[in-house]
Order: C-alpha cells, then structure tokens, then sequence
C-alpha cells in the first residue's frame, strides 16, 4: 500500500469526519443515526489505514490534533457500544495501534481514557462474538451476526460441542469479531502500562483477574493469532501485579495454575514467548513478562508442581541457551540463573532423569572459576545453587 503523507490531503479529511462525527453523538446518544456514524467510522479507519506511518500519525496527533483522539473516547460508554460498539471498538482498536506512542502520552495525562477503557473491555468480554463484529459479509438468514438455527455461544463467543459438526466446510471471512478486537484493546492498554511500569488506581485487581480469565478460556481453546496475542497479555497482566501491586497472593497465577487441565495449551504458548524473547531479544519488554512468569510458576513447589517432567527440560534448554548466549557482566542474565535455582529446589526435577545435570553444574563451576571477569551479583549466584543444591547435582 501506498501511503499518503498525514500533512497534505489527509488531515483535513480526518477533521473533517471527526467534525461529522461530533455533530452526530447528540442523536447516537439517543440511538438514532447509527448508520451514517458507521459510515463515518469505516471512512475514518481507512484514511488512517491507507496514509501515513506509525510515527506520522503520532506526531501528528500530539503536536496537531491532539483532541480529535481523545475526544473519541468519551463515545465508549454501554448504551453508546450496544448501537456501534463494532466500528468504535475497531477505530479504538486500530487507532491504539497505529499511534503507540501517542497511547504512552494518553494513559498518564487522561484518566477518563483509563476509565472508559477499561469499561469498554469489560463490557466487550460479557457480549457473544455476533454481537461485535467488523468487516465480513453476513451470510444469508443471519440477524446481527448470528445463523438461523444456529447454536448459542459462550460468553467469550465461542459456539457449544455442537461446533465440530459444523466447522467441516472452510469459513468465509467475517471480518473483525468482538474477541479479536477485545484482545488488541487490552494488549495496547496494559502493554502501555507495562512501558510506563504504572498501574493507575482506576484498575482494580478483580478486573485484571477477569481478563487473566477471558485470556485463559482463548488459549483453551484457540490456535490462532488470538491465541498468541492472548499469551503476551496475560504474561504482561501478571508482570504488573508482580511489579507493582503490594499483595502477598497473586491471583493472576492463581488463575493460571487453577486450569492444571489446560497447562499444555498455556505452557506451550509460554515457551514460545520465552524462545522469541531469548538472546538477542532479551533486552525486550517482553522478555522481563515471560522471565516473570517462569520466577512465579517456579517459586514454590506446589506452584512449580505445574510443569510436567518434560516442560521441565524444555525450561532447562531455554535457560541453559541464554546463559550461555550472554555476558557474565550482564545483568540480564540474573534472572536465568533465578530460574534455574528455583527449579533444582522447588521442582520434580531432581527425582526424574535430572535432564543436563552435568551441563547446569560445569556452567556454574566456569562461573565461580573466572569470578574476576563474573559479575559480582552473578558469581554470589552461582555460589549459591552450588552450595544449596550441591546433592542433586552431583
């Protein structure tokens, strides 16, 4: 695609559907006109999908436009997202996206923006997927996204048993639903806080535990792109709780380790997580969310209890490639050598094959050998797995 430049022809056509728009809430707030607020919604998605870069688009908000954006959030409200809540979820979706760093500036400066996210999230969550819906064509006997005859769906969209007798013939694409919008919204928004290592008092820890719950019903259930971007959010929820809320029981974990039914679509996303963010991109956010979890899961046996024997040494070949990927003067790799110490003392390792037990116990002896050119940090932890778990690895 070729991209039109913000400054010429683009902004103001973007003001001027913004301008539309405004002058159509009064009537939306009264369910009336939704069509051509649709119309003008769609309009808008495409001027900003067709022109401009990522960092166009944000220097222009910030510097130009800088209302135009925020003046959209005050249309999320429940009675507004039941008439139009697919085309605002989608601009909302899309707009957090593209301007990501303009998002950063949003979230401190603007608590109504936490605010009105945040119940647009949860009210996505508690509507069926034909409820919420972009793009796609309706197929012929359906009412508001939804088949003649067709089955109910749970209250995360998916159809009952009865789907498998259905899903034989290849579906047509229905565009954007409701699920896959919900999870972009709540990437950006909490991804956001992540960066700024911030969790606003507008976010309760009930709410955050009922997205850790919608997240976990997707990777139950999905193999999609959905499934994936449902891992990093709820790899980035429970990097917040442990970062910066003060409590002493995690329920985010909880959660986690309560579905043991479903450990191997969760862990099997996990790992992916962790090998994507390995050396070299172990300087990435991303990589302090999966080393979080990892430290959580493995921090207490009964938490460590998750892991199958052979989870176990894939954890042992992820943490054995990046420590010998990196320097023994980088920081980085502290939180590996924490990892593979909660491993040996909390896990089942020691009692099944002891998987690259000779391998672990030279890459700690090489360590405190050349503990001149280690880290100082480093070296007292290698000291210490030495010392405390000296019986398994021998």
């Amino acid at each position: 695609m070729k991209f039109i430049k913000i400054d010429t022809e683009v902004s103001p056509k973007w003001a001027e559907l913004h301008t539309n728009l405004m002058n159509n809430v009064p009537e939306l707030m009264e369910g009336k006109n939704c069509k051509n607020s649709i119309k003008i919604l769609q309009e808008m998605i495409d001027v900003v999908q067709g022109s401009g870069s990522d960092e166009e688009w944000s220097n222009y908000f910030y510097s130009n436009d800088y209302e135009s954006l925020t003046s959209l959030l005050p249309l999320f409200s429940k009675s507004m997202n039941v008439e139009v809540g697919n085309d605002l979820g989608m601009l909302f979706a899309l707009l957090s996206q593209i301007v990501n760093d303009l998002w950063y500036y949003l979230l401190p400066d603007h608590e109504y923006v936490i605010e009105t996210t945040i119940e647009f999230c949860l009210h996505l969550i508690e509507l069926p997927k034909s409820e919420v819906r972009v793009g796609g064509k309706k197929k012929e006997g359906e009412e508001n996204g939804k088949k003649d005859g067709e089955e109910e769906e749970d209250d995360y969209g998916y159809d009952t048993e009865d789907e498998e007798k259905e899903n034989d013939e290849p579906e047509e694409d229905e565009g954007m639903d409701g699920v896959s919008i919900w999870l972009l919204v709540l990437n950006h928004i909490f991804g956001g806080f992540a960066a700024l290592e911030k969790l606003p008092s507008q976010v309760e820890e009930d709410e955050m535990v009922s997205f850790a719950n919608a997240l976990l019903e997707i990777i139950a259930k999905e193999r999609s792109r959905r499934f994936s971007t449902a891992i990093t959010t709820l790899l980035t929820l429970n990097y917040l709780h442990a970062l910066l809320l003060e409590t002493t029981e995690n329920p985010i974990l909880q959660a986690i380790l309560d579905r043991k039914e479903n450990s191997s679509e969760f862990l099997e996303g996990f790992f992916v997580e962790m090998n994507e963010y390995s050396y070299p991109a172990h300087d990435q956010p991303e990589a302090s969310h999966a080393q979080q979890m990892a430290l959580d899961l493995l921090y207490t046996p009964e938490s460590a209890g998750f892991f199958f024997p052979n989870d176990l040494n894939v954890m042992i070949d992820i943490l054995l490639t990046n420590i010998g990927a990196l320097s023994r003067q980088d920081v980085a790799i502290l939180p590996y050598l924490e990892c593979i110490y909660l491993l040996l003392i909390n896990s089942e390792w020691a009692f099944h094959e002891r998987y690259r037990r000779v391998e672990i116990a030279k890459m700690l002896e090489d360590i405190i050998s050349h503990s001149c050119d280690v880290l100082e940090d480093v070296c007292y932890k290698a000291e210490q797995i030495m010392a405390e778990c000296v019986d398994v690895l021998e």
